[in-house]
């Protein structure tokens, strides 16, 4: 599984973007550094929970990725894009303690 170095994953952070929607959690990261590629589906953790990688649904510049990503077939993320991640379902209380703190 490949991992988001924290420092970088705060350089690709829109800060001050999570906020609890009717939906569930949203986010969003803007891809300024260089051309990316994802080929494995995107796993999200929240203060130490996984998210069922079922209930997240990802936007890049405002379109719903419906298909998730592989090697056959990665995801293209060019510079400029921004992207959404979104978790949907019920949140509780707590489970956004700290704001953007317990992103990984």
């Amino acid at each position: 599984m490949a991992y988001i170095p924290k420092a970088l994953l705060r350089r690709l952070y829109v800060k001050g973007s999570m906020q609890v929607t009717s939906e569930g959690l949203s986010l969003k990261l803007r891809n300024s550094l260089a051309p990316a590629a994802i080929n494995a589906p995107i796993k999200i953790t929240i203060d130490d929970v996984p998210v069922d990688p079922a209930n997240v649904k990802v936007f890049i510049n405002d379109r719903e990725v419906v298909e998730p990503p592989s090697d056959e077939k990665p995801l293209e993320v060019p510079v400029g894009s921004r992207d959404h991640p979104a978790r949907e379902g019920e949140l509780h209380q707590g489970e956004t303690q700290g704001g953007d703190r317990g992103l990984r």
